[in-house]
């Protein structure tokens, strides 16, 4: 077997015996991203975190550069049932990708697909007549219906080039034609019946699937010139098993669903291993699942993984665990020289500590403190195996409690947008106000030693039954548990904010929050932006951001100037460009703003587009990409990409945004619910309205 090891130093290249337990190492070129041997053994394509690729003779160990990129590790390598054949996505900018091939006998590199688009996936059918891959260029633009924006919800297509001269595949011949003969000498390939790679003229047969496009994530090749395509919606959401796995007969043109609800899959050619989950799945892709069998077993195709054993000695493994994480941050931080720390001093600092641990969470404390060492922001350490239990949530009712001697009164209901579905509190739709008493939950009575969450401890979903007294008079009402109440909390905030700033403003003046640079900040900004927007003035609150990487998207917009307007013959002019915002704005931010919402505030400055009030934000803006794993699933993430400013190069890291006018939240004005920094953005945002 073909490994990827650890030396202690670095990662080698092994070959290691299967029955004998004896290894030999073959190369050490770095990190590696990426390992795929050729079907017959004698090369291996190696992938590193340098972005280079590798091409290590098995036989004798030598090694040969094969291409590198400046914008990305090499991650998808394919070989040619041939072994002489090489196909690779090659990142050629920030976000374009094409696919090359590779003589593994020479060493030559041919460029196959444009470098304008995104192509991925490429996987080679198993008699070695095709090359399948994806491509993101079907953009066809359809008008979103939510914002004012065009997008390309489905732009995803499976492509199939011929790897040497043939009919199309997707055109049937008509029986008037008759297929060439093929003259001369047949080549090794041949002889073993795989078709030989024919490079001249290579890149005029690609042609399309005659499918329509989506949102294809994976293609492999099948035997019988099948093709099994995994797919996902539009909707799903990362981490849950929503995708599907469809097969397209080249021969037919026909394409069937096989399996739905899975995470991914991989193959031999002839047989899918399909996840789902936590669930793995061996599927024939020539005939459907029996999902009714979920027993383990042939018929049903579910592997036991019960059965593998694993020993571990928590000693040896907590020591290979610090030694990778610390060879990690030596070989990804983003500044080579690791900013003049003597690395091996700090490796021999904490080594020494390692026997001193007798628990997981010990040695994540010992990780953390050596990652620590950097003193740079977004130095994480995620995860694990704490041999816990599934931790048991907390549902809410969506309310605010006071003890008395007979139960718990409600002191508030928190309600957010009352025409949005889950935006209130269950007791309210259950007809209960401020003041009444919750006396009994499903029979448990509510005392001084009973609160509610106790009693609402793994009832998240669950209907229960309350015992009250509504306006003097007992009653029992049924009621829905919410699964989590902090959204419901957090809209309660939001939209309390935004009516105390209309009031203030007297409606001049709106409103919205950003909890994040995220997909949910995303959601959050247009969810009231396309509302508030068209206010003569706009505070934006960046409060308790907790970062991401969407900061560019929201300055587009709000860097756009108001040229114009469309005047109606009826109603009123909406200014142009839609959706600009208006002329008077006002951010918000504090120590909490963080790592993006760092970057957007002091974007915000930059560009000009208005005041920032509040505290110096947090000032962490060194980025990580978390796709390293540990041993025991433990994520560790290396500061790997420095954020560079014009006006102050990279003086954000360790100092944070400091704003405009400084406000800061006392605890006296905590305590009495005196928000001091939101009515400053409204005075700030006031004055220079009536300065305009």
């Amino acid at each position: 077997v073909v490994a990827v090891a650890d030396t202690g130093e670095a990662e080698a290249v092994e070959v290691q015996g299967v029955l004998s337990g004896a290894s030999k190492k073959i190369a050490e070129l770095g990190t590696a991203e990426a390992l795929e041997p050729s079907p017959d053994g004698s090369f291996v394509a190696l992938s590193t975190a340098k972005n280079e690729l590798w091409l290590v003779n098995m036989g004798d160990g030598s090694a040969k550069l094969l291409d590198s990129s400046k914008y990305g590790p090499i991650t998808e390598v394919a070989w040619h049932e041939g072994s002489e054949w090489i196909a690779y996505s090659f990142p050629e900018g920030p976000f374009t990708q094409s696919l090359k091939l590779a003589n593994a006998k020479n060493g030559k590199v041919y460029p196959l697909t444009s470098p304008t688009a995104y192509d991925f996936s490429p996987s080679f059918d198993p008699e070695g007549n095709f090359l399948y891959y994806l491509s993101a260029r079907s953009l066809n633009a359809s008008l979103d219906r939510a914002i004012f924006e065009m997008g390309f919800p489905r732009p995803v297509k499976p492509y199939l080039v011929s790897l040497s001269p043939r009919p199309s595949p997707f055109v049937k011949s008509t029986d008037l034609e008759k297929p060439p003969e093929k003259a001369g000498e047949k080549s090794p390939e041949e002889q073993k019946g795989i078709s030989a790679v024919q490079i001249e003229g290579i890149q005029d047969r690609i042609e399309p699937f005659p499918i329509e496009e989506g949102n294809y994530a994976k293609v492999a090749g099948l035997r019988k010139s099948k093709v099994s395509l995994l797919s996902f919606s539009a909707e799903a959401q990362p981490g849950k098993p929503s995708g599907a796995i469809d097969v397209f007969d080249v021969k037919t043109g026909s394409k069937e669903r096989l399996i739905s609800n899975v995470s991914g899959f991989s193959t031999n050619g002839s047989l899918l291993l399909v996840r789902a989950g936590e669930q793995l799945r061996v599927v024939d892709p020539e005939r459907k699942p029996d999902l009714s069998v979920q027993e383990p077993g042939e018929k049903s195709g579910i592997i036991d993984a019960s059965r593998i054993k694993v020993y571990v000695e928590p000693q040896d493994e907590w020591r290979q665990m610090l030694k990778e994480t610390w060879r990690l941050m030596r070989d990804n931080y983003w500044k080579e020289d690791l900013m003049g720390k003597n690395w091996e001093q700090v490796l021999n600092k904490y080594e020494r500590l390692l026997p001193r641990i007798g628990t997981r969470f010990e040695l994540s404390d010992l990780i953390r403190e050596m990652q620590g060492e950097m003193g740079t922001s977004h130095s994480y350490e995620i995860g694990g195996e704490y041999d816990l239990d599934r931790p048991y949530t907390v549902g809410g009712l969506g309310a605010e409690f006071e003890a008395t001697e007979s139960g718990y009164r409600i002191t508030r209901l928190f309600e957010g947008d009352r025409s949005t579905e889950g935006e209130k509190s269950p007791l309210k739709s259950a007809g209960l106000t401020v003041g009444d008493l919750i006396v009994e939950i499903d029979g448990a009575p509510l005392d001084g030693q009973t609160h509610p969450s106790k009693a609402l401890l793994n009832r998240g979903g669950d209907v229960i039954s309350l015992k009250v007294i509504h306006n003097g008079k007992e009653q029992r009402v049924s009621v829905r548990v919410l699964k989590d109440e902090r959204t419901l909390v957090y809209r309660d905030w939001v939209e309390r904010n935004r009516g105390y700033v209309h009031e203030k403003s007297g409606e001049k003046l709106g409103y919205v929050h950003i909890p994040d640079m995220g997909g949910r900040g995303f959601s959050e900004f247009y969810r009231l932006y396309k509302a508030e927007a068209y206010r003569d003035g706009l505070i934006i609150d960046l409060r308790y951001n907790s970062g991401g990487f969407i900061s560019s998207l929201l300055l587009e917009k709000l860097s756009r100037k108001r040229l114009g307007e469309e005047r109606p013959r009826v109603g009123k002019p909406t200014p142009y460009p839609v959706d600009a915002p208006p002329a008077v704005m006002v951010a918000l931010a504090n120590e909490a703003t963080g790592s993006d919402g760092d970057i957007f505030s002091h974007a915000f400055k930059m560009l000009k587009l208005g005041t920032l009030i509040g505290v110096r934000t947090w000032g962490g803006v060194i980025g990580i990409n978390p796709r390293r794993r540990l041993v025991d699933g433990t994520v560790v993430t290396q500061p790997q990409f420095a954020f560079f400013f014009n006006d102050i190069g990279l003086g954000l890291e360790n100092k944070g945004e400091e704003p405009d006018i400084a406000v800061d939240i006392t605890p006296s004005d905590y305590a009495s619910g005196r928000d001091v920094q939101l009515d400053k953005a409204i005075e700030e945002a006031l004055r220079r309205l009536s300065a305009a």
